[in-house]
C-alpha cells in the first residue's frame, strides 16, 4: 500500500513539474520497483514476468535510487542463490535467467556510494561465493576503483571469485582497448591499399635503383605500421620510410606521372603522422592499465592455476595486441601440459595474432621464440610447423584439444533417411608423424595394440564401403573414423542420450588402441530408439570432474555440483538429430529455448567448455522425416556453439 502511494506521489509530482527529468526519473523507477515487488510475489507462477522486471529495474535506475536499486537487485539474488550447495542437489531451483538479468541489472548502477557497497560484497569471504562471483561480472562494467578491487580478487582463495574478477577485467580491457586496436588495425590494412595505389602510380617512370628502392618502401610500410601498433618498431621508422618514398617521388622525371604519384606519396604520409598520433595515445592508455594487464599475464603463465582462469586470462588479455604480451604466452606454452590442450590452442592463436603468423599449427615454445626474434629484426615469420597434437575432427569441426566429450543423439528418429551427398567427406588417413612429432607411445606398437588397431580398423573399412542410408549409419561411420584417428595422447568420453543419457566409461580414458577398439566395437552395436532428451546429455557431460586428490583423472561425479566445479574436459561436440522434446525445459513436443540456454550459460559461465555443436536431420517434414528440425532448435544450438566459442554446422538437409 505504502508504495502504491509511493508511485502515485511521484507521478503527481511528474504531472505538476510538466516533464521535469528528476521527477520523471523517480516516477520510472517507482513503477518499475512496484513491478519488480509484485513479479517476486508470482514467480513460480510467471517466471518470465519476475526476469523482466529485474531487467526493468536495471532499466530504470539512476543515481539518487541507485542504492535501493542494488540493495532489491542483491536481495534478488541472494534469494536465488539459497538452494546453492556444494553437492548441487537443488540447482534445478537457481534459475539461470534470474541470475543473469541481476548481472545485468547491477551493470546499470552507476552512483559511487552504491558501486562502493557493490565491491564491499564482492570482498566479502563470508558472502556466497557465486553472488559474489555475479558481482565482480557486473563490476566490469563500472570505472575508477573497481579495476583495482578486480586485481585484488583474482589472488581471491576461491577459483570462482578468481574467474568472475577475470571476466570483470576482461569487460574493462575491451571497453577500453579492443575498439581503439580494431579500428587502427583497419587503418594498417588502409596504409597498405594505399602505397599498393602510389607503386601502381608510379608504373615505369623510375629508374631501375629508384624503383626497387620505392618498391622495398611501399612494400614495407604495412610491416611498419603493424610493427609500431603491435609494439615492434618505433615511429623513426615510418617517418624514414615516408620521407624517402616522397623524395623519390619529387625525383621523377616525367611531369604527368610525377603530377599522379606526389599527391599521393604526400596523402600516405599525412596518414602515418595521423596514425603515430593514434597509436601514441593509445600508448598512454596501454600504460594506465598496465596494473590490470600485467597480474593477468603472470595468470596465463601459472601452471599452478586452473585453466578456466588462465583462459579467462588469455581472453582479457586478448583485447590487445602487444609485443610485451609474447615473453608470457610463450612462458605458458613452456608450463603448460599436454592435459591443457584448448589452452594451448588459445596461447597460439594470440600469437600469431601479435607475431603476425598466419597459420599457427604448433605449440612448441622453441619455434615461437624464433617468430619472436624474427618480428623483432622486422621481419614477419613464415607459417609455423606442424603440431604436437593431431586435431581431432568430428563431422567437419575441428579441435586440438586433449580432454573430449562426445555427446551424441541416439533416439528412435536416428533411423530416419540420411543421404551421403549431404554430410562431410569420408575422412583421409592422416599423414604420418616425422621427427619430434612422433609421440613416443606410438612409435612402435606392441602385439595388443596391433591386435586392436586390426580389429578397429575391420569396423571403420565395414562403414567407409557401407552407403549411408539412414542418420544413426552417418553417425557411426563419422564416430568410428574420428575415434579411429584420435592422437594417443588425448583423452575422451562418450555419452548417448535418448530419454536419458548413457556414460560409456565413468572417466574420461586415453586413446589407447585397444580403448579405441573397444568404444568402436560398442559404437558398432549402437541402435536407435526413444525420445530426444538433449539436455541431461549435456549435463552428463559437465559433470565429467577433475578428481580433487588426482587432478590427471578427469571422471563421472554424480553427487558434486558440476555449476561450481572447475578442471572438468574442455571441449564438447554436442550432436542432434532432432528437437528437444522431454525431461527439463520440454513440454507437450515442445521445449523452452530461452530457459535452456539460459541454464547452459549459467553453468559454462564457470566451466568455460568450448562445445561445437552438429544438427544432422532435415528442417522439412515428410513422410521419411516426422519430426523435421525447428527453427528454435537450430537457434539454440548456434547459439550455444557462439557463446563458448565452439562451431556450428547443420547437414542432413
Amino acid at each position: 500500500m505504502k508504495t502504491t502511494a509511493t508511485l502515485a506521489t511521484a507521478l503527481l509530482a511528474a504531472t505538476l513539474l510538466g516533464s521535469a527529468p528528476a521527477a520523471l526519473d523517480e516516477a520510472a523507477w517507482v513503477q518499475a520497483a512496484t513491478r519488480l515487488e509484485a513479479a517476486k510475489a508470482k514467480r513460480n507462477k510467471e517466471p518470465r514476468a519476475f526476469v523482466d522486471a529485474i531487467l526493468g529495474l536495471g532499466e530504470a535506475t539512476y543515481p539518487k535510487r541507485d542504492a535501493d536499486s542494488a540493495s532489491m537487485l542483491l536481495r534478488v539474488l541472494l534469494e536465488e542463490l539459497k538452494d546453492d550447495s556444494p553437492n548441487g542437489r537443488n540447482e534445478d531451483r537457481i534459475d539461470g535467467l534470474v541470475l543473469e538479468a541481476c548481472e545485468t541489472a547491477l551493470r546499470k548502477v552507476t552512483a559511487k556510494p552504491s558501486v562502493d557497497m557493490l565491491i564491499m560484497k564482492a570482498r566479502d569471504a563470508r558472502m556466497n561465493v557465486r553472488a559474489r562471483f555475479h558481482i565482480c561480472r557486473a563490476l566490469g562494467a563500472q570505472k575508477g576503483e573497481s579495476i583495482k578491487v578486480l586485481i585484488e580478487l583474482i589472488d581471491d582463495r576461491d577459483t570462482r571469485v578468481q574467474i568472475g574478477a577475470v571476466d570483470g577485467l576482461k569487460e574493462q580491457l575491451k571497453a577500453e582497448l579492443s575498439k581503439k586496436v580494431d579500428e587502427l588495425t583497419l587503418q594498417v590494412n588502409s596504409g597498405i591499399d594505399q602505397a599498393s595505389q602510389v607503386l601502381s602510380a608510379a608504373g615505369k617512370a623510375l629508374d631501375e635503383q629508384a624503383s626497387k628502392l620505392f618498391t622495398m618502401r611501399c612494400d614495407g610500410l604495412g610491416v611498419l605500421l603493424e610493427g609500431l601498433l603491435t609494439g615492434f618498431n618505433g615511429k623513426d621508422d615510418i617517418l624514414k620510410s615516408t620521407e624517402e618514398m616522397r623524395a623519390i617521388a619529387e625525383g621523377i622525371a616525367g611531369e604527368e606521372p610525377k603530377r599522379k604519384v606526389v599527391p599521393l606519396v604526400a596523402g600516405i604520409s599525412d596518414f602515418a603522422e595521423k596514425f603515430i598520433k593514434s597509436v601514441e595515445e593509445l600508448n598512454v592508455l596501454r600504460k594506465t592499465l598496465e596494473p590490470a594487464t600485467s597480474p593477468l599475464l603472470k595468470i596465463v603463465a601459472d601452471a599452478k592455476r586452473t585453466w578456466e582462469v588462465r583462459v579467462g586470462a588469455l581472453q582479457a588479455l586478448r583485447a590487445d595486441r602487444h609485443s610485451t604480451h609474447v615473453d608470457a604466452f610463450i612462458e605458458a606454452l613452456q608450463v603448460s601440459s599436454l592435459a591443457d590442450g584448448r589452452l594451448k590452442v588459445d596461447l597460439m592463436g594470440a600469437l600469431a595474432a601479435i607475431l603476425g603468423v598466419k597459420e599457427a599449427k604448433t605449440d612448441d615454445p622453441n619455434w615461437w621464440k624464433g617468430a619472436l626474434a624474427e618480428r623483432r629484426s622486422g621481419k614477419m615469420p613464415g607459417t609455423s610447423g606442424g603440431t604436437t597434437i593431431t586435431p581431432t575432427e568430428f563431422f567437419g569441426l575441428k579441435t586440438k584439444s586433449t580432454r573430449i566429450v562426445f555427446i551424441l543423439d541416439k533416439t528412435g528418429s536416428m533411423d530416419f533417411k540420411c543421404t551421403e551427398a549431404s554430410l562431410p567427406p569420408k575422412k583421409e588417413a592422416p599423414p604420418p608423424k616425422k621427427g619430434s612429432d612422433v609421440p613416443t607411445t606410438d612409435e612402435k606398437l606392441s602385439a595388443t595394440d596391433e591386435a586392436a588397431k586390426k580389429k578397429a580398423g575391420e569396423i571403420k573399412k565395414k562403414y567407409d564401403d557401407r552407403k549411408i542410408a539412414k542418420r544413426i549409419d552417418a553417425l557411426k561411420r563419422e564416430l568410428i573414423n574420428t575415434i579411429y584417428n584420435l592422437d594417443p595422447r588425448v583423452h575422451f568420453a562418450v555419452i548417448t542420450y535418448a530419454d536419458n543419457p548413457f556414460n560409456w566409461k565413468p572417466a574420461l580414458i586415453q586413446a589407447t588402441w585397444p580403448n579405441k577398439f573397444e568404444c568402436i566395437n560398442d559404437m558398432n552395436n549402437l541402435s536407435p530408439a526413444g525420445p530426444t532428451n538433449i539436455w541431461d546429455g549435456l549435463e552428463n557431460a559437465f559433470r565429467f570432474v577433475s578428481e580433487p586428490k588426482r587432478p590427471e583423472v578427469i571422471a563421472f561425479d554424480k553427487n558434486g555440483n558440476y555449476v561450481t566445479t572447475v578442471n572438468g574436459a574442455d571441449t564438447f561436440f554436442l550432436m542432434t538429430d532432432g528437437n528437444h522434446n522431454t525431461g527439463k525445459f520440454a513440454g507437450g513436443n515442445d521445449f523452452d529455448e530461452r530457459a535452456f540456454f539460459s541454464e547452459f550459460k549459467k553453468i559454462n559461465m564457470v566451466r568455460r567448455v568450448v562445445v561445437n555443436t552438429i544438427i544432422l536431420g532435415d528442417t522439412t517434414g515428410g513422410a521419411e522425416n516426422q519430426d523435421p528440425i525447428k527453427q528454435k532448435s537450430l537457434s539454440l544450438f548456434r547459439q550455444i556453439a557462439e557463446v563458448s566459442g565452439g562451431a556450428f554446422v547443420h547437414l542432413g538437409q
